[in-house]
């Protein structure tokens, strides 16, 4: 779901070191369809983020709009690293991301993401494990423990 161009731009920042390890991750992506499936769409950013951190999560606590037009989901990594991701949808007209990855060194900021609505049907391969936790945090309102 995240775009390559993206994808390689951070892999880049990363290897530089030029942020140092990186500790915190924020994404926001807004989508125009009026019904995205937004556990989706979390899911499959979740899953990058594990990938950015190189590491499991450790818990994560959802919330969502009462109308269901956006979902904020916040992971706490096994490695102390976290994660906020929050998914919109309905209120624009095109795709949108941005990215904010802090480092103990510094931080690099993306935004716009233009180029993802070719890469957004992806977010349909989200693994199911982010899917039950996400789920079972929106319907208990509390944070799910993700190490078991």
């Amino acid at each position: 779901m995240i775009p390559p161009e993206l994808q390689q731009t951070l892999s880049q920042i990363l290897a530089t070191g030029q942020i140092g390890t990186p500790v915190a991750l924020r994404l926001s992506l807004q989508l125009p369809q009026p019904h995205a499936d937004l556990t989706s769409y979390g899911a499959a950013c979740l899953e990058w983020a594990a990938e950015v951190f190189a590491n499991e999560p450790a818990r994560i606590a959802t919330q969502q709009h009462a109308r269901g037009q956006q979902q904020n989901l916040l992971v706490s990594f096994r490695g102390g690293q976290t994660v906020s991701v929050s998914v919109g949808r309905g209120a624009i007209d095109r795709e949108r991301l941005d990215c904010l990855l802090i480092g103990n060194h510094g931080m690099a900021r993306l935004e716009g993401g233009d180029c993802l609505a070719e890469y957004a049907p992806a977010a349909a391969t989200a693994p199911s494990r982010w899917i039950e936790w996400i789920t079972a945090s929106l319907e208990s309102s509390t944070p799910v423990d993700c190490t078991g």
